[in-house]
């Protein structure tokens, strides 16, 4: 999940997963919904055949605009060649997998 859009309280990791808070600091829903999934036995290799690794998190999409409208588009073509295979990890674009900074994020994307 994407850090910007994660539950309150959650925590990043070093590999930029989020951890959600426990059920007793998100409240009750939450903690029904943990119970009903955990019951699920998910499974976490399958989960990664459907979750990407990389999706086009709002700052990498601006910053790409951003550069295009200054008549560079290497930013473009860069993103573009990572979300093309996003399932498959792809040594040195780390930085395409990671969450953007904590700090709330406004975008006027229209999407």
């Amino acid at each position: 999940p994407d850090a910007d859009m994660a539950h309150p309280g959650s925590t990043p990791t070093e590999n930029g997963a989020v951890v959600a808070p426990s059920a007793a600091v998100a409240g009750p829903a939450f903690a029904d919904w943990l119970t009903r999934w955990r019951a699920l036995a998910p499974d976490p290799e399958a989960m990664d055949h459907v979750n990407p690794l990389y999706i086009p998190r709002n700052h990498l999409v601006e910053e790409a605009l951003t550069q295009a409208t200054l008549g560079n588009l290497s930013p473009f073509h860069e993103l573009h060649a990572v979300l093309e295979r996003p399932f498959t990890p792809q040594p040195g674009r780390e930085a395409y997998a990671a969450p953007g900074s904590r700090e709330p994020y406004v975008t006027f994307c229209g999407t």
